[in-house]
């Protein structure tokens, strides 16, 4: 238990985790990695086998170390409150708890975040088109819309050939009308714009983009990212109460190097 506690475990264990997250970065811009990683991203990697089996083995290798240096992390945050901070009882010690178990409500909502709701991005579609999502429900887009002169740079990208990796979505002054369905019942309808996400039945909808079909009458369509997070609100207040505890531990300790240890 004195060794799962230290302090050199914990440094050791982040500075892993720091550098195996960076090598995952890295291999987001790999041809053959990234489909992975960006499954992962989606959730529910770890409850379906079949995407196992077809993953690259070092992409595998990339999310059990991944999984590993953040249980040691998590175990090592576990062992020190309960040798250390709850014997030695004070303010700070106090404080330091409450930080140590609001990291580890963080780190366990992210981990949920692989088998507990999903997200699609760069959702593409046209007006009247619709799609149906994991969950089952169907997202419809009504119409899209573009200004002037954000249409006429989506329609001069769209009569080019792509010839980056990544193509730049076009962005500008515009909307666009969605709405939400279930089993044939609608859940909502609204509008969203780039940094004004739509919500309804648990999901977030945000624009992201649009694209051009040229022709006659060009049409635009819409870029949308979806997600169905259930715990986003609780690992944002658990984030907020670690900032929180961590603020509070920066003042106190201030106090002391100017008062002495007796304000403790």
């Amino acid at each position: 238990m004195k060794a799962l506690s230290s302090l050199r475990l914990a440094l050791a264990a982040m500075t892993a985790l720091v550098l195996w997250t960076a090598w995952g970065v890295r291999m987001a811009f790999s041809p053959s990695l990234a489909p992975l990683l960006r499954v992962l991203g989606d959730g529910h990697f770890l409850t379906q086998p079949s995407q196992w089996a077809q993953a690259p083995a070092l992409g595998l290798v990339w999310v059990l170390g991944l999984l590993a240096l953040g249980g040691l992390l998590a175990i090592n945050l576990l062992c020190c409150s309960l040798t250390k901070l709850v014997r030695n009882w004070s303010w700070r010690n106090a404080l330091l708890l409450g930080l140590h178990l609001a990291v580890l409500l963080v780190m366990l909502a992210h981990g949920t975040t692989l088998v507990v709701g999903y997200q699609r991005q760069h959702l593409r579609l046209l007006p009247g088109q619709s799609l149906v999502l994991p969950d089952g429900s169907a997202l419809s887009l009504a119409q899209a819309h573009l200004e002037p002169q954000a249409l006429a740079a989506c329609l001069r990208q769209a009569s080019q050939k792509q010839t980056r990796r990544r193509p730049r979505f076009p962005r500008g002054p515009g909307w666009a009308s969605v709405s939400l369905s279930r089993e044939g019942a609608e859940l909502g309808q609204g509008r969203v714009a780039f940094i004004q996400p739509w919500e309804a039945d648990g999901l977030r909808i945000n624009l992201v983009g649009y694209f051009c079909q040229p022709g006659p009458e060009p049409v635009v369509g819409a870029i949308l990212n979806v997600s169905r997070r259930p715990l986003a609100k609780p690992f944002f207040a658990a984030y907020a109460a670690a900032m929180a505890c961590w603020l509070a531990l920066l003042i106190l300790d201030l106090r002391r190097k100017r008062n002495g240890p007796a304000q403790d």
